[in-house]
Protein backbone atom coordinates (compact mmCIF):
# COMPACT_ATOMS: atom_id res chain seq x y z
CA UNK A 1 0.00 0.00 0.00
CA UNK A 2 1.12 3.45 -0.80
CA UNK A 3 1.19 6.25 1.76
CA UNK A 4 -1.67 7.97 -0.01
CA UNK A 5 -3.89 4.87 0.26
CA UNK A 6 -3.06 4.56 3.96
CA UNK A 7 -4.00 8.21 4.56
CA UNK A 8 -7.30 7.76 2.68
CA UNK A 9 -8.06 4.60 4.68
CA UNK A 10 -7.34 6.40 7.96
CA UNK A 11 -9.48 9.36 6.86
CA UNK A 12 -12.44 7.15 5.85
CA UNK A 13 -12.15 5.16 9.09
CA UNK A 14 -12.08 8.38 11.14
CA UNK A 15 -15.08 9.74 9.23
CA UNK A 16 -17.08 6.52 9.77
CA UNK A 17 -16.30 6.37 13.50
CA UNK A 18 -17.10 10.08 13.95
CA UNK A 19 -20.41 9.67 12.17
CA UNK A 20 -21.35 6.69 14.33
CA UNK A 21 -20.51 8.65 17.49
CA UNK A 22 -22.55 11.69 16.39
CA UNK A 23 -25.74 9.83 15.47
CA UNK A 24 -27.11 9.55 19.07
CA UNK A 25 -26.46 13.25 19.76
CA UNK A 26 -28.03 14.33 16.47
CA UNK A 27 -31.03 12.10 17.06
CA UNK A 28 -31.49 13.55 20.57
CA UNK A 29 -31.23 17.08 19.15
CA UNK A 30 -33.95 16.34 16.61
CA UNK A 31 -36.17 14.89 19.37
CA UNK A 32 -35.66 18.09 21.40
CA UNK A 33 -38.13 20.09 19.28
CA UNK A 34 -40.73 17.33 19.45
CA UNK A 35 -40.27 17.13 23.24
CA UNK A 36 -40.90 20.85 23.74
CA UNK A 37 -43.99 20.59 21.56
CA UNK A 38 -45.41 17.37 23.03
CA UNK A 39 -44.62 17.59 26.74
CA UNK A 40 -47.72 17.94 28.85
CA UNK A 41 -48.48 18.93 32.39
CA UNK A 42 -51.61 17.89 34.25
CA UNK A 43 -52.91 18.37 37.75
CA UNK A 44 -52.94 14.88 39.23
CA UNK A 45 -54.41 15.71 42.63
CA UNK A 46 -54.85 18.33 45.32
CA UNK A 47 -55.27 17.91 49.07
CA UNK A 48 -56.28 20.54 51.58
CA UNK A 49 -55.05 19.93 55.14
CA UNK A 50 -57.18 21.92 57.58
CA UNK A 51 -56.15 20.04 60.74
CA UNK A 52 -54.22 23.12 61.93
CA UNK A 53 -56.97 25.61 60.96
CA UNK A 54 -57.61 26.60 64.58
CA UNK A 55 -53.87 27.31 64.94
CA UNK A 56 -53.95 29.60 61.91
CA UNK A 57 -52.29 27.30 59.39
CA UNK A 58 -53.64 25.52 56.30
CA UNK A 59 -51.70 23.50 53.71
CA UNK A 60 -52.65 22.81 50.13
CA UNK A 61 -50.67 20.13 48.33
CA UNK A 62 -50.94 20.05 44.53
CA UNK A 63 -49.37 17.19 42.58
CA UNK A 64 -48.57 17.90 38.94
CA UNK A 65 -47.67 15.24 36.41
CA UNK A 66 -45.30 16.25 33.59
CA UNK A 67 -44.86 13.81 30.73
CA UNK A 68 -42.28 13.55 27.96
CA UNK A 69 -43.70 11.25 25.26
CA UNK A 70 -40.54 11.53 23.12
CA UNK A 71 -37.05 10.01 23.10
CA UNK A 72 -35.42 13.31 24.13
CA UNK A 73 -33.08 13.00 27.11
CA UNK A 74 -31.98 15.73 29.55
CA UNK A 75 -35.24 17.69 29.62
CA UNK A 76 -35.55 19.32 33.03
CA UNK A 77 -38.02 21.52 34.88
CA UNK A 78 -36.28 24.30 36.77
CA UNK A 79 -39.27 26.16 38.21
CA UNK A 80 -43.05 26.32 38.41
CA UNK A 81 -45.16 29.38 39.03
CA UNK A 82 -48.69 28.68 40.16
CA UNK A 83 -51.54 31.06 40.87
CA UNK A 84 -54.52 29.74 42.83
CA UNK A 85 -58.17 30.64 43.01
CA UNK A 86 -60.86 29.04 45.18
CA UNK A 87 -64.62 29.03 44.92
CA UNK A 88 -66.64 30.92 47.47
CA UNK A 89 -70.41 31.07 47.04
CA UNK A 90 -70.25 30.58 43.28
CA UNK A 91 -67.47 33.05 42.53
CA UNK A 92 -63.73 32.58 42.51
CA UNK A 93 -61.33 34.48 44.74
CA UNK A 94 -57.57 34.67 44.43
CA UNK A 95 -55.03 33.30 46.84
CA UNK A 96 -51.35 34.26 46.78
CA UNK A 97 -49.44 32.33 44.15
CA UNK A 98 -46.10 30.64 44.51
CA UNK A 99 -43.00 30.25 42.42
CA UNK A 100 -40.95 27.20 43.25
CA UNK A 101 -37.40 27.19 41.90
CA UNK A 102 -35.84 23.76 42.18
CA UNK A 103 -32.27 23.79 43.48
CA UNK A 104 -31.67 20.59 41.57
CA UNK A 105 -33.73 20.70 38.35
CA UNK A 106 -36.22 17.85 38.05
CA UNK A 107 -35.57 15.62 35.05
CA UNK A 108 -38.43 14.41 32.89
CA UNK A 109 -37.33 11.01 31.57
CA UNK A 110 -37.70 10.18 27.89
CA UNK A 111 -40.95 8.35 27.19
CA UNK A 112 -41.92 8.82 30.81
CA UNK A 113 -43.28 11.23 33.38
CA UNK A 114 -42.43 12.85 36.68
CA UNK A 115 -44.70 13.96 39.51
CA UNK A 116 -43.95 17.35 41.04
CA UNK A 117 -45.38 18.25 44.44
CA UNK A 118 -46.11 21.88 45.27
CA UNK A 119 -47.01 22.65 48.85
CA UNK A 120 -48.79 25.92 49.55
CA UNK A 121 -48.92 26.87 53.22
CA UNK A 122 -51.20 29.68 54.28
CA UNK A 123 -51.06 31.32 57.68
CA UNK A 124 -53.74 33.51 59.16
CA UNK A 125 -51.05 35.91 60.39
CA UNK A 126 -50.42 36.81 56.75
CA UNK A 127 -50.70 40.49 55.89
CA UNK A 128 -52.67 39.57 52.78
CA UNK A 129 -56.41 40.09 53.12
CA UNK A 130 -57.19 37.30 50.62
CA UNK A 131 -55.58 34.78 53.01
CA UNK A 132 -57.68 36.05 55.93
CA UNK A 133 -60.80 35.81 53.73
CA UNK A 134 -59.85 32.22 52.84
CA UNK A 135 -59.56 31.32 56.54
CA UNK A 136 -62.92 32.96 57.26
CA UNK A 137 -64.48 30.88 54.49
CA UNK A 138 -62.91 27.67 55.84
CA UNK A 139 -64.34 28.41 59.30
CA UNK A 140 -67.85 28.17 57.79
CA UNK A 141 -67.14 24.42 57.31
CA UNK A 142 -67.85 24.16 53.58
CA UNK A 143 -68.61 20.68 52.21
CA UNK A 144 -66.27 21.22 49.27
CA UNK A 145 -63.92 23.75 47.73
CA UNK A 146 -63.02 24.02 44.08
CA UNK A 147 -59.57 25.30 43.22
CA UNK A 148 -58.21 26.59 39.94
CA UNK A 149 -54.46 26.34 39.36
CA UNK A 150 -52.87 28.30 36.54
CA UNK A 151 -49.35 29.47 35.81
CA UNK A 152 -46.24 28.41 33.96
CA UNK A 153 -43.31 26.07 34.17
CA UNK A 154 -39.79 26.42 32.83
CA UNK A 155 -38.09 23.68 30.84
CA UNK A 156 -34.35 23.68 30.56
CA UNK A 157 -32.43 21.91 27.81
CA UNK A 158 -29.23 22.61 25.90
CA UNK A 159 -28.54 25.55 28.27
CA UNK A 160 -31.76 27.33 27.23
CA UNK A 161 -34.86 27.95 29.35
CA UNK A 162 -38.31 27.60 27.74
CA UNK A 163 -41.35 29.01 29.52
CA UNK A 164 -44.56 27.07 28.93
CA UNK A 165 -48.01 28.13 30.21
CA UNK A 166 -50.03 25.63 32.23
CA UNK A 167 -53.66 25.33 33.15
CA UNK A 168 -56.17 26.33 34.09
CA UNK A 169 -56.67 23.14 36.07
CA UNK A 170 -59.73 22.75 38.25
CA UNK A 171 -59.81 20.41 41.23
CA UNK A 172 -62.53 20.00 43.86
CA UNK A 173 -61.66 18.94 47.40
CA UNK A 174 -64.57 17.30 49.20
CA UNK A 175 -64.65 17.25 53.01
CA UNK A 176 -66.12 14.22 54.77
Amino acid sequence: MKNREIIILIYVSFLAISTLLLIPSLSNYIDFYRAIEKCQINLKSAELDVTQLQNGRVSLLAVFNISNPTNFKNLKVTSITCNIQYSMQGSYRKLPGITRVFQKPIEIPSNGYTNINLNFTFEYRSEKQEVKDFFAFLLTNPKEISFIFQGQYVFYAYAYPFTVPMGPFKYTVIFC
